[in-house]
C-alpha cells in the first residue's frame, strides 16, 4: 500500500497513530482530506479509480487474496477493493 501512503502524503506510522489517536471515522476523514487539500479533483478521482482496480500482481499477492477470499467464502472477486467490500459485506 505504499501508493496510498504516497498519494496521502504520510507514513504508514502516522497514519495509524492518527488512527489510534482520532478513533470517529469522520474525525479521521477530516485529517486525511487536509492532507488531500492541494490535491485536484481529478487527480483523486484517478488515484481512486487507479486503486479501485488494483489487483494482485505477483504471487505472494495471488496468494494472500485467494486466502482472503476462502476464509470469506468467496470466489467471486478478483481485487483489492473488492476484497475489502466483500469483508465488509457491502456486496
Amino acid at each position: 500500500m505504499c501508493l496510498f501512503w504516497r498519494f496521502l502524503g504520510a507514513s504508514k506510522k502516522e497514519f495509524m497513530d492518527k488512527v489510534k489517536d482520532l478513533k470517529d471515522d469522520s474525525k479521521i476523514e477530516a485529517w486525511a482530506r487536509n492532507l488531500l487539500k492541494n490535491k485536484s479533483k481529478k487527480e483523486i478521482e484517478d488515484f481512486n479509480n487507479n486503486m479501485r482496480h488494483s489487483k494482485p500482481k505477483d504471487k505472494s499477492g495471488m496468494e494472500w487474496l485467494e486466502s482472503e477470499k476462502k476464509k470469506l467464502g468467496r470466489k467471486d472477486y478478483f481485487s483489492y477493493f473488492d476484497n475489502l467490500d466483500a469483508d465488509e459485506k457491502r456486496f
